[in-house]
């Protein structure tokens, strides 16, 4: 056990935010005995905090009890020059993520025995991934679990009576910036492009914030990608183990003839067959890196080659990454609307030969061109609603003139306030119709919106939500969440 660096039984800590992670960090420092506060601007969002039976306060109202204050823990959305922090260092006052606290918490054993930690993070792929490494983890025998980032806060596995003892922790850039100290048995950067650039102010500052996972004992980069392959080459683990598209050299997973092979955990140097490639989901690059960086994490921990080949072939992927809704008429559909930046679109897009593509929201500064260039090719028509979907309407006309492009504009205030949902429900409606007016047989209609959702919708699960209902609806086939529908003349494909 590792004492903790800032004494919090019964010290005044003060939590910022009440939403899924202010909450959990509320709940997690109550149990160890600290005096809790909350602090919360939204009324309605403040509401969560009044069954722990702890002080609320506006912004406003929490500047006078910051000098009374241990510690604050932040939400993970409020970025590093926010106004609050400048009063927070006028008086001294540490500042821990909820990762952070996590990572202290555990490593001193206030929630039982230390667990083991695997991170994941990247641009894209992280959910995939996290999912995937915590499959192969419980093929292996451990009692894994999936957390943080992935919808189930840390704070939650640490007070589970059943004691998971491997937590397998997706992290954003934003929670790992507000982590400096976490030091994971292994930690994974898949890839790194450009988002949140408002956040972090620069992509190096991104990049760097990423790198926060490479400090354990083993390091597992994407060498396909160049930014990531050069925190890999800087960063201080031990151990730096690399995925790639390719052969594997020495102390890599890759590919060879089309299966996923070991050439880094084996003894002797040993190359391992883990997997065909034709049995992981989702198929394409992008699910095969995914699978090669889980490999790499799960065996660091201990995993076999069998049971990563047991995990993924088990795997399902979950909503709105590349789901395939139906296929109807010779025309796909598909949701992948948990790309939210192009880096994340780019990975589902470059899978399909003929895209109708639905796109926009709040590009969160990104640039949208370099994607619009790499795919031309591949656009047969593009929707697009949102924001920020002037940029990138005018970006196709550049770079792609002869397809026909709809710009949706029903709902676009301009705002990052989403609309009323009847609005909401009718751009989503008048996006899937104009799309399938503009597809052809042999044409994947992909919703890769390469943008934030928050503009128009409550996240991007009720954005591809919505745009499964409404592909099911042009067929008159029942909405079943995420379920893929075969039309007769499919009969021989494979779902």
């Amino acid at each position: 056990m590792v004492a903790l660096p800032i004494p919090l039984k019964g010290e005044s800590v003060m939590v910022l935010g009440a939403g899924v992670s202010g909450m959990a960090a509320a709940r997690l420092l109550l149990h160890i005995g600290a005096q809790v506060s909350v602090v919360e601007d939204n009324p309605e969002v403040a509401q969560a905090a009044q069954h722990l039976d702890v002080p609320v306060y506006t912004m406003q109202e929490a500047i006078s009890h910051v000098p009374e204050t241990s510690l604050v823990v932040t939400s993970p959305g409020l970025p590093p020059h926010h106004s609050f922090f400048k009063e927070t260092a006028k008086a001294d006052i540490p500042v821990w993520g909820d990762v952070e606290l996590c990572w202290h918490v555990d490593k001193a054993g206030l929630c039982g025995p230390s667990r083991v930690w695997i991170a994941v993070t990247g641009t894209n792929g992280k959910t995939t991934t996290t999912a995937m490494t915590t499959d192969i983890c419980r093929a292996a025998g451990m009692n894994a679990v999936a957390c943080g980032n992935i919808g189930y806060p840390i704070e939650d596995a640490l007070l589970d009576p059943a004691h998971p003892d491997v937590l397998v922790c997706e992290l954003s850039s934003f929670q790992l910036h507000w982590a400096p100290s976490i030091k994971p048995l292994a930690g994974a950067v898949l890839n790194v492009d450009e988002d949140h650039i408002d956040w972090h102010g620069s992509v190096d500052a991104y990049a760097q914030a990423k790198a926060q996972v490479l400090n354990g004992l083993y390091a597992v980069v994407g060498r396909d990608d160049k930014r990531a392959r050069e925190l890999g080459e800087e960063c201080a683990a031990h151990n730096v183990i690399g995925f790639r598209m390719g052969e594997p050299l020495q102390g890599e997973i890759g590919v060879h003839e089309e299966g996923l092979f070991d050439n880094a955990f084996g003894p002797n140097e040993t190359v391992r067959f883990l997997i065909e490639c034709a049995d992981i989901t989702p198929s394409g690059p992008a699910g095969i890196l995914d699978a090669g960086a889980a490999a790499a994490l799960s065996m660091a921990a201990g995993a076999m080659p069998e049971h990563v080949n047991k995990g993924l072939q088990n795997f399902e992927v979950a909503p709105h990454r590349n789901n395939v809704i139906l296929e109807q008429e010779g025309i796909a559909y598909v949701d992948d609307s948990k790309a939210t930046n192009p880096h994340a679109a780019r990975s589902s897009m470059l899978g399909y030969e003929n895209i109708v593509w639905i796109a926009g929201g709040q590009l969160k500064d990104a640039d949208i061109a370099p994607l619009i260039k790499e795919v031309k090719e591949r656009l047969r028509g593009a929707v697009i609603l949102g924001k920020d979907g002037d940029i990138i309407v005018r970006e196709l006309k550049i770079h792609c003139p002869d397809i026909p492009v709809v710009r949706i504009t029903t709902g676009d205030d301009g705002t990052d306030v989403p609309p009323p949902l009847p609005v909401t429900e009718q751009a989503m409606r008048e996006a899937v119709t104009a799309a399938h007016e503009i597809a052809q047989p042999g044409d994947t209609v992909v919703l890769a919106p390469a943008a934030a959702s928050y503009d128009m919708f409550r996240g991007y699960g009720h954005r591809g939500d919505l745009f499964a209902e409404y592909v099911c609806d042009l067929y008159d086939l029942p909405s079943s969440e995420h379920c893929y529908h075969r039309s007769p003349d499919d009969k021989g494909r494979s779902s």
